[in-house]
């Protein structure tokens, strides 16, 4: 016999409004990783005055939510350089582990002309405790012969 989870709604638990330059506005897209026992990272979207997407985190007790126990200082993804995938954003969508290893798969989007945006899939690694780097300048999953017009968010499981 399973557990039933009940549903507790808590409103409003952080908004990333003028935190910083990366953190104009949303808190969009999140994913939580488990740090240990009852803290949580939470990985979110933000946007500049731009509308450009950043990556940023907060870390939460999973007990009490609503109390921030530390905001990224920095970005832990930035958007790419002029004409890359990725040049209007970074939005993270899933991270998972092997080993020592976490991979961070992200949205990399672009604006288009005939559509408003572009996405693909794009991927950071982080082998130590500090820094995700981007695993290349150019998408790991893109529109293809049989998938043309368009990719989004991913799942990844590790076998």
């Amino acid at each position: 016999m399973s557990a039933i989870m009940k549903w507790k709604k808590l409103g409003l638990i952080f908004s990333s409004e003028k935190q910083n330059y990366s953190m104009w506005s949303h808190a969009s897209v999140p994913i939580a990783e488990h740090i240990k026992n009852d803290l949580f990272k939470i990985y979110f979207s933000s946007r500049d005055k731009n509308n450009r997407s950043y990556t940023n985190f907060i870390i939460i007790d999973i007990k009490n939510p609503s109390k921030i126990l530390s905001i990224s200082k920095k970005p832990l993804l930035i958007p790419g350089k002029l004409g890359e995938f990725d040049d209007s954003g970074s939005m993270a969508t899933w991270i998972t582990r092997k080993k020592n290893t976490s991979f961070l798969f992200y949205i990399g989007w672009n604006l288009g002309v005939t559509v408003p945006f572009r996405n693909s899939i794009g991927l950071a690694i982080k082998k130590n405790k500090n820094e995700f780097h981007k695993y290349s300048n150019g998408p790991i999953i893109d529109r293809t012969i049989s998938e043309p017009h368009f990719n989004a968010s991913c799942s990844v499981l590790i076998d």
